[in-house]
């Protein structure tokens, strides 16, 4: 079902999250508190070879922590769901990196994102183009919030 923000613990902290990317031995990372750089956009889509994609986990279902062997189980089966359409690894993590939370950057539609997101029981999540990221409720009715502009 529906969830509102206050059923998510965890919601104030999705725009304020860090996301840390690994594809091919290189790293880089994008910073939601502040707008991001047009060159680091254009080196993170030209890098992905996408003009956009989805950023999804399936820890924490409906913002509720679980154990560490159940998150690596949901981050199995989400990796199966993406099959040949996983670009790479990201973990958004809080910007004191002690909350750290694994995901997939993923060559999928909106939709197809959004269906995601709720079969792995996801308040929410990032959608990435060339005007930045954005924050899209799953589970959560919230409407598409672009939380760090391309400047």
């Amino acid at each position: 079902g529906t969830l509102r923000a206050l059923d998510d613990p965890s919601w104030a902290a999705y725009a304020q999250a860090v996301l840390h990317f690994a594809h091919a031995g290189t790293r880089w990372s994008l910073d939601l508190r502040a707008d991001v750089p047009a060159a680091l956009m254009a080196h993170t889509l030209a890098t992905l070879d996408v003009p956009a994609f989805a950023v999804l986990t399936a820890c924490n279902p409906r913002g509720r922590p679980v154990d560490a062997d159940e998150n690596a189980r949901r981050t199995r089966a989400l990796a199966d769901a993406v099959a040949g359409r996983a670009l790479c690894e990201v973990v958004g993590a809080s910007p004191d990196d002690r909350h750290r939370e694994p995901g997939l950057a993923c060559a999928v539609n909106r939709p197809e994102a959004m269906r995601l997101a709720v079969a792995f029981e996801q308040s929410a999540f990032f959608w990435v183009d060339a005007a930045g990221v954005w924050l899209w409720g799953a589970l959560l009715a919230h409407p598409p919030t672009l939380v760090a502009a391309v400047r």
